[in-house]
C-alpha cells in the first residue's frame, strides 16, 4: 500500500507539473511525515469519550502545547457577526481537547521536520483532497490507486459526486428535502404518536 500510495504521489505531483526526479525526492519525504503522523493518531478503538474529552481552558493549553497560539487562533476563527458574545472570548475560556498528546506528539514531529517537507504535505493533503474535482486524469491516476488500495473498478459518475457532495455539504436541508417527497403527513402523525 505504502508503494502505491508513494507512486500515486509522485505521479500526480507530475501531473501538476513538478519534474520526475524531484517529485520523486519531495514526496519521499512527505510519505515519511505522513506515515509519521498516522502513528500518532488514536485508533478508532481506542476513541472513547473519555479519551476524546478533556474540557480545559485556554490558558492551560497554551501552557501544555506552547508551540501555537491558541487564543488567537480561535479568536481568528470565530465569526463574530454570528456569536457576538464571544468577542472578547480570553484566556480562561474553557474548550474541549480531543487528543492533547496528540498535539504534543504533532509539534514535536513538525519540530523535527524541514518546511519545505511541511509545505509539500499541506499542498499534497490539499491536492489529494480535491482529486475528484481535478480533470480525468487526476481521477483515472486516482482510481489506478483505489484498485490497488479498495479494489475500486470505476469512477462515480458525475452526477453521483455532485449528490455526494451536496448530502456531504448540506445534510440536515436535503434530510428534510426527503421527509417531504417520501413521507406523507399522515404518516408522519403516525410515527410521531408511536414515539
Amino acid at each position: 500500500y505504502r508503494d502505491a500510495l508513494y507512486k500515486f504521489m509522485v505521479d500526480t505531483a507530475v501531473l501538476l507539473g513538478a519534474n520526475s526526479s524531484r517529485a520523486e525526492h519531495d514526496m519521499k519525504s512527505v510519505l515519511r511525515l505522513e506515515i509519521k503522523i498516522a502513528e500518532i493518531m488514536i485508533p478508532h478503538e481506542n476513541r472513547t469519550s473519555e479519551a476524546m474529552y478533556n474540557k480545559m481552558n485556554i490558558s492551560e493549553l497554551s501552557a501544555m502545547i506552547p508551540q501555537f497560539d491558541w487564543l488567537g487562533y480561535i479568536k481568528k476563527v470565530i465569526d463574530t457577526r454570528l456569536y457576538p458574545h464571544l468577542k472578547d472570548i480570553g484566556p480562561s475560556e474553557n474548550v474541549v481537547v480531543r487528543v492533547p498528546q496528540y498535539f504534543k506528539d504533532l509539534f514535536r514531529i513538525l519540530g523535527s521536520e524541514r518546511k519545505k517537507t511541511i509545505a509539500n504535505y499541506l499542498v499534497w493533503r490539499m491536492v489529494y483532497s480535491r482529486i475528484p474535482n481535478l480533470s480525468r486524469r487526476f481521477q483515472y491516476r486516482w482510481l489506478e490507486f483505489s484498485r490497488v488500495i479498495q479494489g475500486t473498478t470505476t469512477l462515480l459518475p458525475q452526477w453521483d459526486k455532485c449528490v455526494n457532495f451536496i448530502e456531504s455539504a448540506l445534510p440536515y436541508v436535503v434530510g428534510k428535502m426527503f421527509v417531504n417527497v417520501h413521507f406523507r403527513e399522515d404518516k408522519k402523525e403516525m410515527v410521531s404518536g408511536a414515539c
